[in-house]
């Protein structure tokens, strides 16, 4: 598979994210990791998935992973939530702190922008 038709199948996978699809989506992630291996768009996509689809502890194995592997912030981040309150989907806390949760598309646009951290988020809304 070229980086095109992986582009293409990640923006398919997130429409049907979107689409609350979340299986569906969940496969296409699945065949893009085993094509690419070990990338974090993919695995925190997936993440996202499985989080829906009520699978905490794989979701929370992925961000394991994407913490070690990658130190991703945003894995972190939604470790934590899934630790903290995984009866709330993250979708509804990211609209709960202001933050885009519904869909995973803009990863393929800036994969260095990394989400605002819950910290300094609850020190701007003190101020």
């Amino acid at each position: 598979m070229n980086s095109e038709s992986a582009k293409q199948r990640f923006q398919e996978a997130n429409r049907l994210f979107k689409n609350r699809q979340y299986e569906k989506a969940l496969e296409l992630l699945q065949q893009l990791n085993r094509e690419f291996p070990n990338t974090e768009n993919i695995m925190y996509a997936a993440a996202l998935s499985l989080e829906k689809l009520g699978s905490i502890d794989e979701a929370k194995y992925l961000c394991h992973s994407m913490i070690r592997n990658f130190e991703s912030v945003r894995a972190q981040e939604l470790l934590n939530h899934l630790e903290v309150a995984p009866r709330v989907t993250y979708h509804s806390f990211c609209k709960l702190i202001g933050q885009t949760g519904s869909s995973f598309g803009s990863l393929l646009v800036n994969t260095k922008k990394r989400p605002m951290s819950l910290t300094k988020r609850r020190a701007n809304d003190d101020q």
